[in-house]
């Protein structure tokens, strides 16, 4: 996480040439979702993990939906790094 949270930090210096690393980043923080929602749910690490996981999820979904309109352009200019 510290890893992220530094890459983020230097990707907001110049963010419109830094988008598709933002960008993937949300994605891969759904997956962490995804993973930490299973495992706390079904996995018996508990309803804390679970938790976390919801909170990847808002951050996710706000990175993919608002650096789209930030940049004004599209998700998919985003990831083809057009």
């Amino acid at each position: 996480m510290i890893y992220l949270g530094i890459v983020l930090v230097i990707s907001s210096m110049n963010m419109k040439a830094r988008a598709p690393v933002i960008y993937w980043e949300g994605i891969l923080r759904i997956v962490g979702f995804f993973l930490m929602a299973g495992f706390g749910l079904f996995g018996g690490l508990g309803p804390a993990v679970a938790l976390l996981g919801v909170v990847d999820l808002v951050i996710g979904l706000v990175y993919l939906v608002g650096l789209p309109k930030a940049l004004n352009t599209t998700a998919m200019n985003i990831l083809l790094d057009r």
